[in-house]
């Protein structure tokens, strides 16, 4: 990758600020930087090369070994380029340490050998997971939009690997619960512990927070809510229906311009853990609530839900649809995912916090009840020695299969389904998206004052924010030319 692309993607994944380099011999990226007007200095411990490079970039390149920095100025960013064939792995901690004293924010992990090998390690991705791993144990997480430089469905390259991280809320990392729910699940196995072990495993099971998560399945989670980023429009109210440690509605509001982000979780220890990692007053709320009972919004209140792994868990899930349906605006988007037919040998799912198990015609004839359905969507986490497809998908499902993928290879299904625009009934309309004009004369984006039903705009007209499905575009639009008068407007 060339210095100017790097440079573009570590600005748009940690922002401007003071950016400190590690491993980097070449000066081409504290030029890009530099070019951007970003404040920026390399460690490099040769004399020779620092007076080279500082007779042209005065003071950029510093004569010291990162272990040894002690500098006079803030630094917000790092971009570490970590190659194990340089770097002892007993050096690490000690970098990290470092790390925690110098990085106020982000941390850009580019993992890599040259090709060289990685002593210390009997593969490449025992290195990588060593390096991540001792980044979560120092008390980072990855980046909520770390999938935006590496994105989920790129194969993992051999010798060559992007993380971002960002250090953790002083809040969080003194949330004593997490600490011991870590420490018992890296307990060896029939040590003893002081801990309520049945707590432990049950909310270990049932809750993880996977921007804490290292591996394949992690990541296939976190690109479910990367992946609903293309739902959500500027200013939407977003609900997310079972929401664990409250990682994904961080993903939700950091990676959209949505106004609001509400977690309901059955779970205090989630609760309580997601508001204090990830919570902003007035922005990302969690509250302690089943999803068996109402929700707890008025009628079209709503303007998405993402309900990823919540609908197996649920005893009656047509119910959940139901409200769901009335708290959602007309033309609300649903995002859900289940699992594909988790079941063992005997044919019954052994997960003994699922409900019951899903294929393909099951769960969308269970959202068809009550929503349109718009586009399935198959995903599988990648990773040999299960039944389900060994690459790393996240696409679109097409009647039959997807190249060489069958039905039975899937191991998660992702649905996306619309609330009919059609007859809002008392919704009040009000546009969050486009600019409007109290002009008289015709303007375009005069919805709620020109049309008899303003809703159609985002649901059927607008670009990307539309639904996807063309048979579903065509319904609605059928729909529209039936429910409305010759001469309106919503006709055109």
């Amino acid at each position: 990758m060339s210095s100017e692309l790097l440079a573009e993607q570590i600005l748009y994944a940690c922002g401007f600020g003071p950016t400190l380099l590690l491993g980097f011999e070449d000066e081409g990226l504290l030029g890009e930087f530099t070019k951007r007007g970003v404040e920026c200095w390399v460690i490099e411990g040769s004399e020779e090369k620092v007076a080279n490079v500082n007779y042209r970039l005065p003071g950029r390149y510093l004569s010291t070994s990162f272990l040894d920095f002690e500098p006079d100025f803030e630094v917000v960013n790092v971009v570490w380029q970590l190659d194990f064939s340089k770097v002892d792995r007993d050096k690490i901690s000690a970098y990290l340490d470092k790390l925690k004293e110098r990085s106020n924010r982000f941390v850009y992990l580019i993992t890599t050998n040259f090709g060289k090998g990685t002593p210390g390690f009997e593969t490449w991705r025992e290195a990588v997971d060593f390096s991540h791993n001792s980044f979560v144990d120092a008390g980072f997480r990855k980046s909520a939009l770390y999938q935006r430089v590496s994105p989920f469905s790129q194969n993992r390259n051999e010798n060559h690997e992007v993380v971002v991280f960002e250090r953790i809320p002083q809040a969080g990392l003194e949330f004593v619960s997490l600490a011991e729910l870590y420490a018992e699940r890296r307990r060896p196995l029939g040590s003893s512990s002081d801990l309520d072990s049945g707590m432990i495993i049950r909310e270990r099971d049932l809750h993880m927070d996977m921007l804490r998560e290292i591996g394949v399945r992690s990541d296939a989670h976190v690109a479910r809510y990367d992946f609903s980023l293309g739902f959500i429009r500027p200013n939407d109210l977003v609900l997310e229906a079972g929401s664990g440690l409250g990682y994904g509605s961080e993903i939700v509001f950091q990676g959209s311009y949505c106004s609001k982000v509400v977690g309901i979780d059955s779970s205090s220890f989630a609760v309580e853990y997601a508001t204090k990692n990830y919570g902003i007053d007035g922005k990302v709320e969690f509250m302690q609530r089943s999803l068996a009972d109402k929700l707890p919004f008025g009628a079209a209140e709503v303007d998405v839900c993402c309900a990823f792994e919540i609908i197996e868990h649920l005893a009656d899930p047509t119910r959940f649809l139901k409200d769901l349906m009335r708290v959602l605006n007309p033309g609300g988007n649903v995002i859900l995912s289940v699992p594909n037919m988790w079941v063992d040998e005997t044919g019954k799912d052994p997960w003994i916090f699922h409900e019951d198990c899903y294929d393909l015609p099951k769960i969308t004839k269970l959202v068809e009840a009550e929503f349109l359905l718009d586009k399935v969507y198959c995903q599988s986490a990648g990773g040999k020695g299960r039944r389900f497809a060994d690459k790393r998908i996240l696409t679109e499902w097409h009647d039959g299969a997807v190249g060489s993928l069958t039905e039975s290879e899937v191991e998660w299904w992702i649905v996306s389904a619309v609330k009919s625009p059609l007859k809002p009934g008392r919704a009040k309309y009000e546009e969050s998206v486009l600019v409007q004009s109290n002009r008289k004369i015709h303007n375009s984006h005069s919805f709620s004052r020109d049309y008899e039903n303003p809703w159609i705009l985002h649901s059927l007209i607008h670009g990307n924010l539309r639904v996807r499905s063309q048979a579903l575009l065509n319904e609605v639009a059928e729909g529209v030319l039936k429910e409305s008068g010759e001469n309106s407007p919503d006709r055109g």
